[in-house]
């Protein structure tokens, strides 16, 4: 190689090696997969008479045919998620377990939007009812059956369990609301305590 070749790729090596690099955009990764479990729990009255009725947040699950729905609000779901469903899941029969299906257990959900949602504390005066939450229902969204929790609480299922339940909208922040036996013709109670190893939950991925 001659001298002058050799200065001129020098000189080319030196002058790429001065130039500032760009950094290379690196995609976003998938969130690792998770469960977010104990949501606030808005009890929701269908007493026509009472369609403002102050805030009931309780830490249960509680449904009654035509009597009382609930919203859940789950929080702290990664911004990365891209699949998330709702679930539920049982512990083994215990003296604390509280769970109890009286007739049919059949529960549909649908998911609310969760963009201005009122964000409820303790002390507050932000109230979670039929009237506050009907802005949410997005485009009269429908309910679709997806969870049936009918005979899973009698003693013969008294191994801990985990149950798949409909899939959802992913985001940091999840609204869903729930009733049992919604227009089918049955009648019936859901009350699941809501602890460790009881209650909803989001899994997501």
């Amino acid at each position: 190689m001659s001298s002058k070749l050799f200065l001129a790729l020098a000189s080319i090596l030196s002058l790429a090696a001065s130039l500032p690099h760009t950094p290379r955009e690196c995609s976003q990764a998938a969130a690792t997969p998770g469960v977010v479990a104990h949501p606030q729990h808005f009890n929701i009255y269908q007493s026509a008479s009472q369609p403002d009725h102050p805030t009931d947040n309780v830490p249960h699950l509680d449904l009654h045919t035509n009597i009382t729905r609930q919203v859940v609000v789950f929080a702290g779901i990664p911004a990365t998620a891209e699949t998330c469903a709702l679930g539920w899941r049982q512990g083994p029969v215990a003296p604390t377990r509280v769970f109890r299906v009286d007739g049919s257990g059949l529960v549909s959900s649908r998911q609310l939007a969760a963009e201005g949602f009122p964000t409820w504390t303790k002390g507050g005066d932000v109230r979670i009812n039929p009237t506050t939450i009907a802005p949410f229902r997005e485009g009269g969204g429908r309910f679709s059956a997806g969870m049936d929790f009918t005979f899973w609480d009698r003693p013969e299922f008294s191994a801990p369990a985990t149950h798949a339940g409909p899939s959802v909208r992913c985001g940091e922040r999840i609204v869903v609301e729930l009733a049992v036996n919604l227009d089918n013709g049955q009648d019936g109670r859901v009350f699941m305590q809501d602890d460790a190893e009881n209650g909803l939950f989001i899994s997501y991925s």
